[in-house]
């Protein structure tokens, strides 16, 4: 395989997410980032975490993709009160911006990614 084929896909790969990482991959990153909380063997899980490589790929660049294991990682989901898997929430500037529970379409996944954020006020 040609080196430089490898460093595409790992550029687009969806990031895997600890308590620890959290904060620097997600809430200081620089671009908006969808993270999936996730658990193993879950099949909606599995589904969006195919949705999430492929959108990875498509909006290289502009957005981040993330997941993080509710199994192994309990302070972020309880932070952001993740009881359920898959959710998804997007994160702009650091903040939640969108929130989406459960299997969902890869269309409604899109029109939310797409959708104008409030910028945030300043208290």
């Amino acid at each position: 395989m040609d080196g430089g084929v490898v460093m595409h896909e790992q550029a687009n790969a969806v990031l895997t997410l600890t308590d620890a990482t959290f904060e620097a991959e997600v809430i200081r990153s620089p671009l908006p980032v969808l993270v999936e909380f996730t658990v193993p063997g879950c099949a909606p899980c599995v589904a969006i975490g195919h949705l999430l490589s492929e959108l990875a790929v498509e909006y290289a660049g502009r957005l981040r993709f993330a997941k993080l294991n509710v199994a192994e990682e309990a302070a972020v989901p309880a932070r952001y009160g993740v009881q359920s898997a898959p959710t998804l929430i997007f994160f702009v500037e650091g903040q939640p911006a969108e929130r989406v529970l459960g299997m969902t379409p890869k269309e409604l996944i899109e029109r939310k990614l797409d959708a104008p954020k409030p910028m945030p006020t300043a208290s």
